[in-house]
């Protein structure tokens, strides 16, 4: 009577054992011997790649019109009077800029609800393809935690990233970009809110201006970094899809 053949396990090409520096597969826990489908993510990648550069226009918008509200302010202070339509001209200005913040904020929330329901795909995609480890919820739902947002969802992305692009720099780089552009962007508001007399208003608004323009510039990177991971995760993912 012949032995039973013992049937033989190879894992999908995405999701490959560990190779230590001598070449051979080493022994991991970071990938199950399970596996199941995986979901296309491309759809809503480029939906969030759009949405993101349309937020950076946004914010430039929002720098442009708050430099014009500046302009405004030292135009009437400077003014040998002040009449009723220079009242009118800057309460136009400070409506043009809290108008487009209210919009960067709009279009950096749809960012985030994309950027969620993205991360929870492709965590829930790593997850049937063996990688142990992660949590879908905490990758979809740590976008929605103020001050954690800018730790836990990266964390999730770079650990259910790694068997589709292998190295996670990019996503790493786009972490930085973004939360560095956050923090900068609110600099300089304390000096606006207590500035006590015109002059120094102005110079307030000057210097939350530059920071502004800085923060701009670090979400640019921010944007370009988030392009390149989002689109190679999901090139990859749609080859396994």
């Amino acid at each position: 009577m012949s032995p039973t053949p013992t049937p033989q396990h190879n894992p999908p090409p995405f999701a490959p054992p560990l190779v230590t520096p001598f070449g051979q597969p080493a022994l991991t826990r970071q990938y199950a011997t399970t596996y199941g489908p995986v979901r296309p993510t491309k759809g809503l990648g480029a939906a969030i790649i759009v949405v993101l550069w349309v937020e950076l226009a946004t914010i430039l918008l929002n720098v442009a019109a708050a430099f014009d509200a500046r302009r405004v302010f030292d135009e009437v202070i400077s003014s040998t009077g002040i009449e009723s339509s220079s009242f009118d001209r800057l309460e136009e200005a400070d409506a043009r800029v809290n108008a487009t913040a209210l919009l960067v904020l709009l279009i950096g929330l749809a960012a985030v609800i994309l950027l969620a329901v993205w991360s929870n795909r492709v965590s829930h995609n790593a997850q049937n393809r063996g990688v142990v480890g992660l949590s879908p919820g905490l990758a979809g739902g740590g976008w929605f935690i103020p001050f954690a947002n800018a730790v836990i969802p990266f964390i999730q992305l770079r650990r259910a990233a790694k068997p589709f692009i292998g190295a996670t720099s990019v996503v790493t780089a786009w972490q930085v970009f973004l939360v560095s552009a956050a923090f900068i962007s609110r600099s300089g508001v304390r000096e606006v809110e207590e500035a006590s007399t015109a002059f120094e208003l102005s110079d307030a608004l000057t210097d939350h201006i530059s920071y502004l323009a800085f923060a701009a510039a670090l979400f640019l990177g921010a944007a370009i970094c988030a392009t390149q991971s989002i689109t190679d995760i999901d090139r990859r993912v749609s080859t396994c899809a």
